[in-house]
C-alpha cells in the first residue's frame, strides 16, 4: 500500500471515530498517521492520543457555541494547546494548531471562508520552508481537496468517498514535504 492511501485511510478513521466516540481506534489512526510523518513509535502513540483528545475537547467548545464565547474559546485553546504538543513531540512544526482549530471552530460555526481561509494558513504553516509562491500553491490545493473529503464524504457520511478525496490530498501534501525535503 502507497503512503498516500495508508495516511487517507487512517486520517478517515480519525474522522470517523471521532464521529463515532470511539477514542480507542481514533488514537491508533492518529498514531499511524504520525508514524507515516515520519515519527518513532513512542511519539507517535503520544501524539496520537494527544491529537484524539483535542478532537473531543473541540466537542467540549461546540456545547458553548453561541452561549458562552470564553468558554467555547478555553475549550479550543485547550485543543491547540494538545495539538502543540503533538506536534512538538514528533518534531515537527508548532504554528499550524493554531490555524487547525480555528478551522474547526469555523465549521462549526458554517463560516466556510473562515474553514478556507483558516486551512490555507494551515499548511503555509506546514509547508513554511517552500517559497512563498509553492507555499501559497500547495497551501491552496491542500485546503481545496481537504474541503471535498470534508463536504462530499464526511459530512454524508460516505467514508469511501472521504478516503477517496482524502488519498487525492495527501498526494498534493507529500509533494510539497518533499519539495521542502522536509518529509522522512
Amino acid at each position: 500500500m502507497n503512503l498516500e492511501r495508508e495516511a487517507a485511510i487512517n486520517l478517515r478513521k480519525i474522522w470517523q471515530s471521532h464521529d463515532e466516540r470511539n477514542e480507542a481506534e481514533g488514537w491508533l489512526a492518529a498514531s499511524e498517521l504520525y508514524k507515516i510523518l515520519g515519527a518513532n513509535s513512542e511519539q507517535a502513540s503520544y501524539s496520537g492520543f494527544l491529537t484524539i483528545q483535542a478532537f473531543f475537547l473541540a466537542d467540549e467548545a461546540e456545547k458553548y457555541q453561541g452561549k458562552n464565547a470564553r468558554m467555547e474559546d478555553l475549550f479550543y485553546n485547550k485543543a491547540k494547546n494538545l495539538l502543540v504538543l503533538a506536534r512538538r513531540s514528533c518534531n515537527l512544526e508548532e504554528e499550524s494548531p493554531t490555524y487547525t482549530v480555528q478551522w474547526w471552530k469555523a465549521y462549526r460555526h458554517k463560516d466556510r471562508e473562515k474553514v478556507l481561509n483558516n486551512l490555507i494558513n494551515e499548511h503555509k504553516a506546514q509547508f513554511s520552508k517552500l517559497s512563498e509562491k509553492e507555499k501559497e500553491k500547495y497551501a491552496k490545493l491542500c485546503a481545496k481537496k481537504l474541503i471535498v473529503a470534508i463536504s462530499k464524504g464526511h459530512d454524508a457520511k460516505n467514508w469511501f468517498i472521504t478516503e477517496s478525496m482524502l488519498e487525492e490530498y495527501f498526494k498534493i501534501y507529500f509533494e510539497a514535504l518533499n519539495k521542502a525535503k522536509r518529509f522522512k
